[in-house]
């Protein structure tokens, strides 16, 4: 909890600055064809892959012994 409190606090004021500011921090491509990309507030799949690692530990328990990683 306490390790994991200033990733959730940073990754959500990056996505309220990419939502009410229109930085560009969770864009998925910079240019397309050549052209750079019209900004479009962010990709949410990006902002999400940001939480993989924050998941409940007692899935983990049981996942990485299955898996043979002990």
């Amino acid at each position: 909890g306490v390790i994991s409190f200033p990733v959730l606090l940073s990754a959500a004021l990056l996505l309220i600055m990419d939502r009410s500011f229109g930085t560009s921090f969770f864009l998925s491509d910079i240019f397309i064809q050549g052209e750079v990309l019209h900004y479009q507030g962010g990709s949410p799949v990006l902002f999400e892959h940001l939480f993989w690692f924050l998941g409940h530990p007692e899935v983990y328990i049981v996942l990485l012994p299955a898996l043979g990683i002990t």
